[in-house]
């Protein structure tokens, strides 16, 4: 038996019941011939298993952890006690784990309103909701905006600030110094991730 989970992926599956050798026409039992069943894992080699799999009752639970699976790519070689509880008779049953990369697709959000702005004047927000990404593989996203110069990127002037918590972006200045035209990039980036996956939104700030 073959289970395959993607890292911060959970994967419920019910452990079968395993066949005996008693006569069903006369058991009492039900499913279990030879009275109930019952079960615990470790790996293959006797050790303790990680944390990325747990069983409750019959049924296991493949789940990498979302900041830590990296280590755990690969293919894992399980074994399921069977113990008849009835007899203390035990079997252990032999199945591999494989453990994949969760691969995220980013869906971006919409870009904020662009934004015109009188020296000045009160302040001016605007805002964008959060990315998302696909399969829900259990990461998060970090944020920053940058002023896009086309074939570089810089920091915003201070007239500009940007709240990454609350994804607002402030805008309030008296000083005629910073009159211009900004393009604003807002860059999504997943966290927890063996590889970097990021996407970006573009829109424009008028002082």
């Amino acid at each position: 038996m073959t289970t395959s989970v993607f890292a911060a992926s959970g994967v419920p599956q019910t452990i079968p019941v395993f066949p005996d050798s008693a006569d069903t026409t006369s058991s009492a039992f039900g499913t279990g011939k030879c009275g109930t069943q019952s079960y615990a894992i470790k790996k293959a080699d006797g050790s303790t298993v990680p944390n990325y799999l747990t069983l409750s009752g019959s049924t296991l639970t493949l789940h990498a952890p979302d900041n830590s699976y990296i280590p755990y790519i690969g293919t894992h070689s399980i074994a399921v006690t069977v113990t008849l509880d009835d007899y203390g008779i035990t079997h252990d049953e032999l199945f591999n784990v494989v453990i994949n990369e969760c691969i995220p697709t980013i869906v971006a959000a919409a870009a904020p309103t662009d934004v015109v702005y009188q020296v000045g004047t009160a302040a001016k927000t605007t805002s964008f909701v959060a990315f998302t990404h696909t399969p829900a593989c259990g990461y998060d996203f970090t944020y920053q905006a940058e002023h896009d110069l086309g074939a570089s990127t810089t920091g915003l002037p201070s007239a500009i600030v940007f709240d990454p918590a609350s994804l607002i972006l402030t805008v309030h200045t008296l000083l005629a110094t910073h009159v211009n035209t900004y393009t604003v990039r807002i860059i999504a980036t997943l966290d927890n991730t063996p590889q970097t996956f990021d996407d970006s939104v573009t829109f424009t700030i008028d002082i």
